[in-house]
């Protein structure tokens, strides 16, 4: 993801979210769009619920009934119901952005389940290169991109 990428993904809903009393909402985000909302939620000009389950419902129906302005994030694994699609505008994202955040997705998963792998050891911060190399095998992702990824948690 580019700087453009991040500032469409923060304009866009600001854009829908300049009128008076508006809920929107974007569907079947991927993980990294979910994490991404959840981090930069401040940058957004409403309140933003992200909805990774059905866990997440009561939460998300509260905050439409009291909130004047939402953004819903729905995760790719979370089926939407009418009680929230009826109401609601669809952010929408070019097929390109939604691929180059996808590619992020694949990243975050490599790099948790590396950290769960060290966080699982009494010896894990030792067997960080094992880890690394072991779900590099599985993922199919290089070396060097994850440890990229695991950067900032290390």
């Amino acid at each position: 993801m580019n700087l453009n990428d991040i500032k469409t993904l923060i304009n866009q809903p600001n854009m829908l979210l300049a009128d008076f009393h508006a809920i929107i909402m974007i569907e079947e985000a991927p993980e990294a769009l979910l994490d991404f909302y959840e981090k930069n939620a401040d940058k957004i000009n409403g309140k933003v619920v992200v909805v990774r389950s059905k866990a997440d419902d009561a939460l998300a129906a509260n905050a439409r009934n009291s909130e004047p302005k939402v953004l819903f994030v729905f995760s790719s694994d979370c089926w939407v119901s009418r009680y929230f699609s009826g109401v609601i505008q669809k952010v929408i994202f070019s097929a390109a952005l939604l691929k180059r955040v996808r590619k992020l997705s694949v990243k975050t998963k490599c790099a948790s389940r590396v950290l769960q792998l060290m966080d699982s050891s009494e010896d894990g911060a030792d067997r960080y290169f094992e880890f690394v190399n072991r779900t590099s095998v599985e993922f199919a992702v290089p070396v060097k991109q994850m440890e990229d990824d695991l950067k900032p948690y290390l």
